[in-house]
This record gives structure tokens, sequence and C-alpha cells, in this order.
């Protein structure tokens, strides 16, 4: 769509500019040249002013080189009739806005308007120059975004917390359920917080204190050395379940309906991490443990009861510590 803006003025010691039109993504202005109006002269006069020297046509006009830029006029044979058409709805001999207006037209002289002549030779007149329009003139991008201008487009860079085209979306930082125990999720720009249930603590909810020490209950699923070198780390290690008790603690720990069965501290041989064998009282699902050379986690299917299987699977894992 074309827009025009009666708009002239001068800055001292610069050239006169004067605002032509509008056309496509660009906007066209006369500036004030000096010299024999060639090809060469326009450019270097567009180039000081900052802007940048449109060509006649596409990509496949002969007179336009790489001195000049695309910016959307496309009549190759008749230079500046776009502008011309706009803006006084003929051709450019016959357009008195254009009068003494000259384009670039490939190596040497420029094509220009001199009173009914058109692409006559001249001096001292004037050059069209091109701008890319702002598309971030109207601050399109929200929240803090920043905006990048390009060629008939923009992208917005967003702030922390926020996505979307225009960053107009905040991202629900409780969409991926990070809240563990059944703890309640509030959502807050790039963050969040949990409410805790009774029994629960940590920025997760991810301790369960008791008697023995404390419980840790991890947020994502690893496998088995990926869980003992985790809780290893944070100073305990995988939990020893060898009591009835600690096994309907973590089994109580974990909300109902979740996909969680969680690493203990059953490997290989079936010991402890400490060494000592499985306990008695240690629950296990009917024909387990089937194969020694595996490692142990309590099933959800099973009401919790514990199970072998690769240490190569990813489960969700239970720490120790304390006790």
């Amino acid at each position: 769509m074309w827009s025009l803006l009666f708009l002239i003025f001068a800055v001292a010691a610069c050239p006169v500019q004067s605002q032509a039109g509008t056309f496509i993504v660009y906007d066209y202005f006369k500036v004030q040249a000096y010299g024999q109006m060639s090809s060469e002269n326009l450019k270097l006069t567009c180039e000081r002013a900052d802007y940048v020297t449109p060509c006649p046509g596409n990509e496949s006009c002969p007179s336009s080189t790489d001195g000049c830029v695309p910016t959307g006029l496309t009549a190759c044979g008749a230079p500046m009739l776009e502008l011309a058409q706009f803006l006084c709805g003929g051709m450019p001999n016959e357009c008195p806005a254009l009068d003494g207006v000259y384009c670039f037209y490939g190596p040497g002289a420029a094509c220009g308007v001199e009173g009914d002549s058109w692409c006559a030779a001249g001096y001292d007149r004037y050059a069209l120059c091109a701008r890319d329009i702002d598309d971030c003139s109207s601050a399109p991008c929200q929240n803090g975004a920043v905006c990048q201008d390009g060629v008939n487009s923009f992208t917005c860079q967003c702030v922390p917390g926020y996505t979307g085209t225009l960053c107009e979306t905040d991202i629900d930082e409780c969409a991926s359920s990070p809240c563990l125990g059944g703890g309640t999720c509030v959502d807050h720009v790039n963050g969040y917080s949990c409410f805790c249930p009774k029994g629960h603590v940590g920025d997760k909810c991810e301790t369960v204190p008791y008697t023995g020490g404390c419980l840790l209950f991890s947020s994502d699923a690893v496998s088995y050395p990926e869980a003992s070198q985790e809780c290893q780390t944070r100073g305990g290690h995988l939990v020893d379940v060898k009591e009835a008790e600690l096994q309907r603690l973590i089994a109580d720990s974990i909300p109902a309906g979740s996909d969680v069965s969680p690493w203990i501290g059953l490997k290989m041989s079936m010991t402890y991490t400490d060494g000592t064998s499985a306990s008695g009282q240690l629950q296990w699902s009917a024909g387990e443990p089937d194969n020694c050379d595996l490692c142990g986690f309590l099933d959800n299917t099973d009401d919790f009861r514990a199970k072998t299987a690769s240490c190569m699977e990813q489960h969700h894992y239970v720490c120790q510590s304390g006790g």
C-alpha cells in the first residue's frame, strides 16, 4: 500500500530532503545532490544521507546492478513509474512532484525528470533515495521485549518468562508439574512456587522428614547408576527400605495416580548400599526377585511393592540422608 507524507525539512549542513512516498516496505526521499547527475553521484548522495539507492527494477532489470538496492520498484523500462502513478496518476514527466528527481539507472548517467523530458541529463538536482520502513516504530513487542527491525518484518526478543511472536504469552512454569508430593504449584513470571502438603518441605516439596533422617524425592527419571551418583552428590544414598513402615511412608508420599516407581538402594546381588542383605520385612511383588543381577524399585502399579528391572531403565528415585 502507498502512503504519502508531504513533509519537507532542512537540517543545517545536511542536504534538503523531501519524502516522496512509501511503497511496499520502503520510504522514498528526494535528496539534494550536486554536480552531474550520474548513478555514481546519486549513490554517493544517498549513502551520505544514510539512505539506500533504490534500483529502477527487480533483479531481472539490466539497469539494476550491485550498486543499487531492490526496494520493490519493478518498472525497469520506466524508472519511477510507480511513484509517478501514485503521486500524480500519470507518467514521471507528467508529475511535477518528480521534477528534477533522478534515479539510479546502471553505470553512467542517471535517469531523471526535467519538465516534460524524461531520462534527461542535469546538474545539481535531486537523488531518489530510500529507507527501509521501521517495523518496530509501532512498538509491537510486549512485556518488555526488545524489537529488532528487519526488511518488512521484525522479531521480538522476549525477556525471561515470556514467549510468543510478540512475547505476549506468560510461560506457565507449572505446566511441567514441578511440585512433588502433591504440592500445589503457583505460576509466576519466570518462576513458580510450591505450597507443600503436610509432611513435605523444600522448594519443590521434595523432602519428607522421618525419624531416621530425610527422604529426598527426585523430579526426574534416570538410570540406577545415575540415581546412585546423584544421591551421593547430595550427601546421602539411595534409600535403604528395610522396614515396612518406611516402604509405606514412601508409597504415601507419592501422589496417587502418578507414574512414579522409584529406585531404592537394592542392586545386583540384592544388597543394600551398606552391604547388608535384603530385609525379610521388604514386601516383594509375586515372583520377585526373579534375577539377582538387576536393580530394585518400588512398583506403583503394585502398591509400591519391590520389583527388579534392568539398572539402565529410567526411574525416579528416593535419596536417604541422616539417621
